[in-house]
């Protein structure tokens, strides 16, 4: 099968390709959410190379544990260390919340991380291939239809979504830029220069994603990048910042980045980020 194009209508929003989820899963909202959850642990790309979700904004108050939303590992929720991930499919967006590092502690005195996602996309044909590989194919609600004792007694139907008026190119529009309710993240909503060249696509490919991500997590509020910080010096944080989750939970931290392709990279966000005039 062709690789999914990266950009168009291949993208839906979470909204949208969870109706899919449902309709295959005969509206057991159990087992949908729980594959979309399991879409989204498998993390950004394939194994082809192809991207799987994409995400419109992120926002934190960042903690010095938090995993990339770009991982898998973001998406997963252990309660026995007080992380948690809340995936809201109908809003199309997540809200992850865990322990902060003791720096952050003595930073600020915050126990809590706050990461929020709004703008989830699926990649269409991924998502079928993935429901198809989890056994829940188009002809599966047909067959639960005539046979009664496969029905899911335990769940109730979801009602359908409302009407909503036509979308251009019969492709869904993301909402205008929102500052959330926590009041922290509203009142720097508007001041971060970072996150707005990002909702602009001033950083594109899964490297310059997981740059943005690191830049917001270790100078908030506004993910400000300071004039003297140089590339090798940003590669070795993002390394340290990539590690810190396992090393907290007494698990081997994640195989290096390649170190020159990472530096480069990291040349390339600053000079794109410095050469942005700010507003």
């Amino acid at each position: 099968m062709a690789p999914a194009s990266d950009d168009g209508p291949a993208f839906r929003l979470l909204s949208v390709e969870y109706a899919l989820f449902l309709r295959r899963t005969n509206s057991s909202n159990k087992l949908a959410m729980r594959l979309v959850q399991r879409f989204l642990e498998e993390g950004e790309r394939d194994q082809d190379g192809r991207i799987r979700y994409k995400l419109w904004e992120v926002t934190a108050l960042p903690g010095g544990l938090t995993p990339s939303p770009y991982d898998g590992d973001f998406w997963r929720s252990y309660p026995e260390r007080g992380i948690r991930c809340i995936i809201e499919p109908w809003d199309s967006a997540a809200r992850w919340t865990g322990p902060v590092s003791a720096t952050w502690k003595e930073f600020d005195g915050r126990q809590t991380a706050d990461y929020r996602v709004l703008g989830i996309r699926l990649n269409h044909a991924v998502a079928l291939e993935f429901l198809e590989s989890a056994g829940m194919p188009e002809w599966a609600q047909s067959n639960v239809e005539k046979d009664p004792e496969l029905s899911p007694s335990s769940e109730a139907p979801v009602p359908p979504l409302s009407p909503s008026p036509p979308l251009k190119n019969s492709q869904p529009e993301l909402p205008e830029p929102t500052t959330g309710t926590d009041a922290d993240t509203a009142a720097h909503a508007d001041k971060s220069r970072l996150q707005q060249m990002y909702r602009d696509g001033h950083f594109r490919g899964r490297e310059q994603k997981r740059i943005f991500a690191w830049a917001c997590a270790e100078f908030p509020p506004h993910g400000d990048l300071p004039e003297e910080l140089e590339a090798p010096e940003m590669a070795d944080k993002i390394e340290d910042w990539r590690a810190r989750p396992a090393t907290a939970v007494g698990k081997k931290p994640p195989k290096p980045l390649n170190r020159d392709n990472l530096r480069r990279r990291c040349r390339e966000f600053l000079k794109v980020y410095r050469q942005k005039p700010a507003s």
